[in-house]
């Protein structure tokens, strides 16, 4: 089983320097608003921690089996250095968190604290941790992280 320190711990190994109880769960966000999109989104199970590092952000990829597994291998690297624009809009049950690169944009959804316990996110983390705290936790101030690096651009 894996939690928020097994993901800390991974990074190190790899040379970088994540930032403590700076990491969420999210996944990506449906390509368009049709319902369709949204039907497949919700039925999709690729999860992933999003841990904020010195330099710059990372995905791990969180296997969804009995336990919630982490993935070691890192899912995706994007340098700070390379972001150009960060937006985080509130859509009801989760935050949608758009990130436009040098190369693109990546769409994010991280679910809301107030349910996190009872949704995915909250049984992911607690799978991998203490039930569903630290993505709860660490939300606030690593949405406010994100946010950051718009004033950086």
């Amino acid at each position: 089983m894996a939690d928020e320190k097994t993901a800390y711990r991974y990074l190190k190994e790899s040379g970088l320097e994540p930032i403590e109880h700076k990491a969420i769960i999210v996944k990506y966000a449906p390509e368009s608003d049709d319902l369709g999109s949204k039907v497949k989104n919700f039925f999709s199970s690729e999860y992933y921690v999003l841990q904020m590092c010195k330099d710059e952000l990372v995905l791990m990829r969180v296997l969804v089996n009995a336990v919630c597994t982490l993935e070691k291998k890192i899912a995706l690297r994007l340098p700070y250095s390379s972001v150009r624009s960060v937006e985080i809009t509130d859509i009801g049950m989760s935050y949608r968190i758009t990130i436009g690169t040098d190369t693109g944009t990546i769409c994010l959804l991280a679910q809301i604290k107030e349910l996190s316990e009872i949704r995915s996110s909250g049984v992911c983390a607690g799978l991998m941790g203490v039930p569903g705290t630290w993505h709860k936790n660490n939300l606030d101030d690593t949405l406010q992280m994100l946010k950051s690096l718009q004033a950086a651009c």
